[in-house]
């Protein structure tokens, strides 16, 4: 079952001078189950003999989890879709070197023509800041930002080269 966090009841763009319009029929921005559950047997798959492998893996994906959380509640409108991205989502990695390991990199894809600092500045705001002391000792949770058109750009590149759309990251949250 998707789960989905209440909507904010005004229309946040306008308040910060976002042009973006949304469609009135647009499908809501939803937690995508499979992602995460791919992931999950990703990081098992690679740490298959690590002992503490359980609460290092719950407490990375409840770090992620609460961004994407926090992601639905206050910015919703504004994203098209939010992918896990490096080889932690991709392949799996040893939790054990995590912290040495790579940075846990969540692409947020803006539904913008143009990168927006704003935009970005109301995220780390509203939701890294709000999370990022449960974990920072551990791992970087970081976001990258990526305009709507740029997306497009990927997926039409990954398309035209034969490429699995997968290799542009595991979609964590999206609108279907």
């Amino acid at each position: 079952m998707a789960r989905t966090l209440p909507q904010p009841q005004h229309d946040e763009r306008a308040i910060d001078g976002n042009l973006a319009v949304l469609a009135p029929n647009d499908r809501p921005l939803r937690l995508n189950e499979a992602g995460l559950a791919l992931i999950r047997q990703r990081l098992e798959d690679a740490d298959r003999d690590n002992p503490a492998f359980a609460a290092q893996r719950d407490r990375l994906l409840g770090a992620v989890t609460a961004a994407l959380d926090g992601l639905l509640l206050h910015v919703a409108p504004e994203i098209e879709r939010v992918l896990a991205r490096g080889v932690w989502a991709l392949e799996g990695i040893d939790l054990r070197t995590l912290a040495d390991a790579e940075d846990i990199e969540i692409e947020i894809v803006h539904r913008a023509d143009r990168l927006d600092f704003d935009f970005g500045q109301r995220v780390a705001r509203r939701v890294w800041s709000t999370i990022g002391r449960t974990y920072d000792t551990e791992f970087l949770l970081q976001f990258t930002l990526l305009p709507l058109p740029l997306w497009h750009r990927a997926q039409a590149w990954v398309r035209a080269h034969g490429r699995d759309e997968d290799t542009l990251g595991v979609p964590l949250l999206v609108r279907e």
